[in-house]
């Protein structure tokens, strides 16, 4: 979990972020990040680490091209839109407990055997 701070009209408030869905691809990871309200409802966003590209570019304050974040949503759908058209075909890292049957209804009608095997293992 990871906490982070916002400074709002003076007063400090944190929330608490959870990797919902993680994947990795070639040169870094997407996660799609996840906190908890107090009323049990969940906000989303999505996390880009591209960390090989400290490997191509010197000198530069990398942070911009390292690490994004992305907007926060409030609903599933929402949410599964900010990794983009393609997530289903990177390969799966982790599914969050409370997220795995939902991830599995999305994909399992959407891919094909070959990728569904990777997701089978993480979500049933």
């Amino acid at each position: 979990m990871r906490a982070f701070y916002f400074l709002m009209e003076g007063i400090c408030l944190s929330r608490n972020w959870e990797e919902i869905i993680v994947l990795g691809g070639e040169g870094g990871r997407v996660s799609l990040l996840g906190s908890k309200n107090t009323d049990n409802t969940w906000i989303f966003t999505k996390e880009t680490n591209e960390t090989t590209i400290t490997d191509i570019l010197d000198d530069e304050d990398l942070s911009s091209y390292v690490h994004q974040k992305s907007h926060e949503v409030v609903d599933w759908e929402q949410a599964i839109s900010l990794l983009g058209r393609s997530w289903m075909r990177l390969r799966p890292l982790f599914v969050h407990p409370e997220f795995k049957e939902r991830t599995w209804s999305f994909i399992s009608s959407r891919l094909d055997v070959h990728h569904l095997r990777f997701w089978e293992k993480l979500c049933l």
